[in-house]
């Protein structure tokens, strides 16, 4: 994939992602979901970049059995770094009930 339709891609997920905290936030004023939704939105863009060029940096060097590993540890960071943003929303602003993590669940997908 180049760098032009990786960028496309991401700033269309990106884009719909964004509509989507501002639409829920917007109707439940809900400032925990927002927060949480744009920190993971910032942190899943600066991810899905560094990912992608250490992947094809990993191609262009003819190393497919490290490519397959930076895939694997791709997935194992996104969930430990997602439960870190999770932990840092609970302890950060200590939200009633459960919701916000319906929806950053979502951003997660």
């Amino acid at each position: 994939m180049r760098w032009s339709q990786f960028a496309k891609e991401l700033f269309q997920v990106t884009i719909g992602c964004i509509v989507w905290t501002i639409g829920i936030t917007w109707t439940a004023e809900d400032e925990v979901s927002f927060w949480t939704n744009a920190i993971s939105i910032v942190c899943y863009c600066v991810f899905c970049i560094c990912i992608y060029l250490f992947a094809t940096n990993m191609i262009l060097q003819d190393k497919s059995y490290s490519f397959n590993g930076v895939i694997s540890i791709s997935f194992l960071f996104k969930l430990l770094m997602s439960l870190g943003i999770l932990y840092y929303i609970e302890t950060a602003f200590s939200p009633i009930g459960h919701a916000h993590i319906l929806h950053y669940i979502i951003i997660y997908i």
